[in-house]
């Protein structure tokens, strides 16, 4: 990605939530999901806005709320796709966007990958969920993983799908993914097990394709 950007920047506030979740943490959420360039969350030591009233972490009783700054560079076709939805997220806040040039943006593979094939560095050993097991216990094996996704086997052990944090998040009532979660805090993964243990109905089959 190179030559004409945008960036854009988004202002909210650090109590902000969007479905009982951090605002600005659910904004890269999306951000991620739609295959955005990148966004980066910068937490500010103090600020104001249309309120008139200074935020700052100096003064107890609002310490929590602090203002968060969101900016987002990208292309220009993506982010006339994927803004308006940020836009919806932002009941009180403010977004603006600038055209910019991008001199250089380095992705992590930009020397690529050696000439190694897949048998020399899979994993042999799988952990799998079967279809009817609850989505407590798809949680509950990919908590403490490095990876994302599991498969889904019968009775015989024949894997009939895959059930993935992007199935968790797009379709199992949760509102961040779990490696989001992981990543913050492992405590609220673990909170989510017990939501889910109380809705034995959700299981792995509904989930996997």
């Amino acid at each position: 990605m190179d030559g004409q950007g945008k960036r854009v920047t988004i202002f909210v506030s650090s109590t902000d939530r969007w479905h009982h979740q951090s605002l600005s943490l659910a904004i890269l959420e999306l951000l991620r999901h739609e295959g955005c360039a990148g966004a980066t969350a910068t937490q500010g030591v103090a600020g104001f806005g249309g309120s008139r009233r200074i935020k700052t972490a100096g003064l107890v009783d609002v310490a929590l709320d602090l203002p968060v700054v969101i900016t987002w560079v990208d292309r220009p076709d993506r982010v006339e796709r994927v803004l308006p939805r940020v836009a919806e997220m932002v009941n009180a806040g403010l977004i603006t966007v600038e055209d910019i040039q991008i001199y250089q943006y380095a992705a992590t593979l930009r020397e690529g990958l050696p000439e190694v094939r897949v048998e020399a560095v899979m994993t042999r050993t799988v952990t799998t969920v079967h279809a009817d097991a609850p989505l407590a216990e798809v949680v509950e094996k990919l908590i403490d993983k490095d990876y994302t996704a599991l498969p889904v086997v019968d009775e015989t052990n024949r894997v009939i799908g895959i059930i993935s944090d992007t199935d968790l998040l797009e379709r199992g009532d949760m509102e961040v993914s779990l490696s989001l979660k992981k990543a913050i805090d492992p405590d609220l993964a673990r909170t989510l097990i017990a939501r889910l243990r109380q809705s034995p109905h959700h299981r792995a089959a509904s989930l996997s394709g």
